[in-house]
């Protein structure tokens, strides 16, 4: 059986939206099977404050894979 909504830890969602880091190529290949697959995966709702860290870290303004968060359907959900 095949665990349909796993969690994503914060930092491959770095991973998945700065092309600059070293594993993003492994990231993106995860985001692409979970769109493949239809998964919905969660991550932990102060991810996003250490995404924005991560961007600012990295002296960017924005994440830099719009793909990874599109504006009209977020690829993720949130733990409160």
């Amino acid at each position: 059986m095949f665990f349909r909504e796993p969690v994503v830890d914060t930092n491959v969602l770095v991973d998945m939206a700065i092309p600059s880091r070293p594993r993003h190529s492994v990231a993106r290949r995860l985001t692409s099977f979970f769109e493949r697959e239809g998964i919905k995966p969660w991550v932990p709702a102060h991810g996003i404050f250490e995404l924005h860290a991560a961007v600012v870290d990295e002296g960017l303004s924005e994440p830099q894979d719009p793909t990874v968060f599109p504006s009209d359907d977020h690829p993720f959900k949130c733990i409160w």
